[in-house]
């Protein structure tokens, strides 16, 4: 029998950054840093996207999965100051077009 946890996954698409190079520093410096601050963050996980395996246009550039126990442990953990500060920082790297997910797992 397989056991099944619920939880809930912000998974975020980056599309391409006009910088790389300063983009992945801030990233890697700062960014990641402030997510894994998150209070009742249950994990991380990030990459650089290869290739698109259906030989569809690329359209992004990086992929960060962020798992959280429930709803309400997400919406403490946004809310907080870690939470807002991450928002913030968000807002100044994201390149346009890149895209946030709230995924419920079966």
């Amino acid at each position: 029998m397989l056991l099944r946890m619920q939880n809930l996954k912000v998974i975020v698409l980056y599309t391409a950054p006009t910088d790389v190079e300063e983009f992945e520093k801030h990233y890697s410096e700062v960014h990641a840093g402030l997510v894994g601050a998150l209070p009742g963050i249950e994990g991380v996980e990030t990459g650089r996207i290869a290739r698109a395996l259906d030989r569809g246009t690329e359209l992004y550039y990086r992929i960060a999965v962020l798992s959280f126990a429930d709803k309400t442990a997400m919406q403490n953990a946004f809310g907080s100051p870690e939470g807002k500060a991450l928002g913030e920082d968000f807002a100044r790297i994201a390149p346009e077009g890149t895209r946030q997910f709230l995924v419920e797992m079966d």
